[in-house]
């Protein structure tokens, strides 16, 4: 649902953006013909707006990515260990008291996961 929605709000935003500075410079005169250069250019725009869009909205979903986009981690109501902002640091320290020295501090989110399963 976040893909879709970012993708549908970028196309929105990159084609209004790039569809106006478009009619500035190709069709500055009034009732002017659009010619095939116009028409080429239209549909650059066009496609290149799309490949940006999904570009930008795909990008958080790849496993190289995670650390970048977390956003809006919530747990439940009764886990009272992850109040405000949750990074990593975060978790580690937190694993750390209740596990005891971790080896690896470097976690990924898939092992954070698992850790926090064997909490609760």
């Amino acid at each position: 649902l976040g893909v879709l929605s970012t993708f549908g709000s970028n196309i929105s935003l990159y084609s209004m953006t790039a569809l106006s500075i478009f009619r500035v410079f190709h069709l500055n005169r009034f009732g002017a013909n659009i010619n095939k250069f116009d028409k080429m250019c239209l549909t650059m725009i066009l496609a290149s707006s799309i490949l940006f869009s999904a570009f930008l909205a795909v990008v958080p979903l790849f496993d190289n990515f995670q650390d970048f986009f977390v956003n809006g981690l919530t747990y439940g109501r009764d886990i009272g260990l992850f109040y405000g902002e949750v990074d990593k640091r975060t978790h580690t320290e937190v694993f750390e008291a209740y596990y005891g020295k971790l080896v690896q501090h470097d976690l990924s989110w898939d092992e954070i996961g698992r850790l926090l399963d064997g909490m609760f």
